[in-house]
């Protein structure tokens, strides 16, 4: 009832919140990642940023940790995935205050709000071969 909706709405809007990325001693938020794209739907801005935890430090880890905590509410079987195995890597799609310039490895806005985000694991088939 009324308060899985009250624990629900606490720990999205905790896992949400933007964080500052490690060394950003001001606590000025830093979009993660880099651009790969953006759009506009009904009048709101997106921006989908490609991470790689095992190379985009703490920062990026400690906000993937928090953003984790929404999927075991959304995801039937959700589980966590290896932050220094090199293979993983994370989509994170942001709702933007500013419309993004669409191209990759433009400059980061901040975001107003997390999304949605997705894994990718990279592997080789070895019976495919090299």
């Amino acid at each position: 009832g009324d308060e899985v909706e009250v624990e629900v709405r606490q720990e999205a809007e905790s896992a949400a919140a933007p964080t500052a990325s490690a060394g950003d001693a001001e606590g000025e938020w830093q979009t993660p990642g880099e651009l790969v794209a953006s759009y506009q739907r009904r009048g709101q801005a997106f921006a989908i940023r490609r991470c790689r935890p095992s190379r985009d430090g703490p920062g990026l880890r400690r906000f993937h940790t928090r953003a984790l905590r929404l999927s075991p509410w959304f995801i039937d079987g959700a589980s966590d995935i290896d932050l220094e195995d090199e293979a993983w890597e994370i989509f994170y799609l942001f709702l933007t205050e500013h419309e993004a310039s669409g191209q990759p490895g433009a400059a980061a806005t901040p975001p107003t709000a997390l999304a949605g985000f997705f894994t990718v694991f990279t592997f080789q088939n070895p019976i495919a071969g090299a």
